[in-house]
């Protein structure tokens, strides 16, 4: 799968870029590729809080195996904001390489009342994105 960097939402933070698109309504994907400070958890969530307001679930797909390190400090308010979200956000995919980050979110999905996905192959991540993209136009085709 190809994700087409022009059709993504960039932010370019000191040591870290992210991009974030909407693959079909209501599926978000992010790729993020260096080291996550606050600022990049406060963009992700101020962008998905604005797709929210509808009121209609969504299902994120994180490409992480980009990430080489996070500040300590981060963990706290994304899983914060996961918790406040539980009821709109289905269990999030995330596609990882590091053992610490893979460590992170175990402890994440311990506090979380509805877990988390981790993949450590792309060809699964892919097609669990690919499923849920399918899924999404296919309730959208029928709604009223």
């Amino acid at each position: 799968m190809k994700w087409q960097d022009s059709l993504a939402e960039l932010y370019e933070g000191p040591r870290m870029t992210g991009r974030l698109w909407v693959m079909a309504p209501g599926v978000i994907a992010t790729r993020v590729v260096g080291h996550v400070d606050a600022s990049a958890v406060r963009w992700y969530t101020s962008r998905v809080d604005r797709m929210l307001l509808d009121g209609r679930t969504i299902q994120t797909f994180h490409d992480w195996s980009g990430i080489d390190s996070f500040d300590s400090d981060v963990r706290g308010p994304y899983r914060a904001w996961a918790e406040r979200h539980v009821q709109l956000v289905k269990p999030p995919h995330f596609l990882i390489r590091s053992k610490i980050l893979a460590m992170a979110i175990s402890a994440t999905a311990l506090v979380l009342s509805h877990g988390l996905v981790a993949h450590t192959e792309r060809r699964e991540f892919e097609e669990a994105l690919q499923d849920a993209i399918f899924a999404a136009r296919t309730t959208e085709s029928i709604r009223p």
